[in-house]
């Protein structure tokens, strides 16, 4: 794929410009998160930010991957944000047969990437789940991908994710995923939830937000399964973390068997 090699192996330099773009199919990523994630030389230590951006730039210039810089409304420090180009969906698409309408490569508005730089990371903590054997992921998609596939709705509001799944055991289940970033109403919550016909997990980032929606839930009327749980729990264990379901009220996790 071109461009300077710090690792020996050339194959080992392909194989990780691969898992760069086999991360961003779950959507955009820091320069800081691929540096911290990817970037490695062979005895595991982190390589120095020259050779991060000099790697970058090249998969960049090579039409691999797309950047856009991202300035803070608190400070005057900017951020590059990495998504995946045309020619490196191309490539994710054959070497592991993804299927491109489902790969997330668009740059977010302002106001929305840090809701969508966290709902990267929760898709690729989900795949890297999936990837260690727990399950199998049958589809797994976002709002776009659904707002396409069933059309634009003034009554129903869509999730942030669909999650279809198989069991190792052959189960199929699905799931709706929503992350609350605290910025809607009662109002807007209690009009989204009651609409949605599968199981919920609901994630949220401190434990004040969490008792909000889960009253939010209650007072919605929803009779179909709602598990809460802390974005930080999800980010460690997956989809083996441990729910508060509603409306049972009692705490459990997802029967992966």
């Amino acid at each position: 794929m071109g461009g300077e090699i710090y690792l020996k192996d050339k194959e080992k330099q392909i194989q990780r410009d691969l898992e760069i773009m086999k991360m961003l199919t779950s959507g955009i990523a820091t320069k800081d998160y691929l540096a911290h994630v990817c970037f490695r030389d062979e005895s595991g230590k982190q390589v120095s930010r020259q050779v991060v951006e000099r790697r970058l730039a090249t998969l960049e210039k090579n039409g691999y991957i797309a950047r856009r810089r991202y300035g803070s409304m608190n400070t005057e420090k900017s951020h590059d944000i990495y998504t995946l180009a045309e020619r490196g969906i191309n490539e994710v698409c054959k070497v592991f047969s993804y299927e491109k309408d489902f790969i997330r490569h668009y740059f977010p508005t302002v106001d929305k990437l840090v809701h969508e730089l966290q709902l990267s990371s929760i898709m690729r903590v989900i795949k890297n789940q999936a990837e260690e054997g727990k399950f199998k992921i049958v589809e797994m998609f976002d709002d776009v991908v659904m707002k396409r596939r069933a059309g634009s709705s003034k009554s129903f509001y869509y999730p942030d994710l669909v999650i279809m799944m198989e069991t190792n055991l052959g189960r199929k289940c699905v799931f709706y995923l929503e992350l609350d970033g605290a910025s809607k109403s009662a109002f807007y919550w209690k009009r989204k939830v009651i609409g949605w016909e599968w199981p919920t997990l609901v994630l949220s980032f401190t434990t004040a937000r969490l008792e909000m929606m889960k009253q939010y839930v209650t007072e919605s009327g929803r009779t179909k399964e709602t598990g809460f749980a802390l974005t930080s729990e999800f980010e460690k264990k997956g989809l083996n973390t441990e729910w508060y379901w509603l409306p049972q009220k009692v705490r459990g996790r997802i029967d992966l068997l």
